[in-house]
């Protein structure tokens, strides 16, 4: 794959709507990176980690994507998402909740599955 190409092509598109960097590692090597000094808030990019660490644990036999997590009606997490609105269901699948935290950024998904898992659980799994 030609990186630079594909960048150039990237910047083109969305250079007028925001500024980016990318870094592309493959575990042992760096394959590509541009404006790697640069500092940029990091917005979402929590819940990536946090999805792979679900799918891991679910190919480990951890954790079952239909395991149910009830997730209270009262102090829900405003924000980006659905589950804030949707007070009517209570009891929602690992898997739902992933789907809802990738999709459509859903803060409230994220919360619940960060607490699930348990932050230290994933603290220690993201080092």
């Amino acid at each position: 794959m030609d990186w630079n190409k594909e960048i150039q092509e990237l910047k083109t598109d969305f250079t007028p709507y925001m500024e980016s960097g990318i870094y592309i590692h493959d575990g042992k090597e760096l394959l590509f990176s541009e404006n790697k000094e640069a500092m940029f808030p990091s917005a979402s990019i929590i819940k990536l980690p946090i999805y792979l660490y679900y799918y891991e644990q679910a190919i480990q036999g951890n954790f079952n994507l239909t395991d149910r997590i009830n997730v209270s009606k009262s102090g829900r997490a405003n924000g980006s998402g659905v589950l804030h609105i949707l007070t009517s269901v209570e009891e929602w699948s690992i898997e739902e909740l992933l789907q809802l935290m990738i999709a459509v950024s859903d803060n409230e998904a994220t919360n619940q599955l960060i607490s699930y898992a348990g932050l230290e659980n994933l603290k220690a799994w993201i080092k």
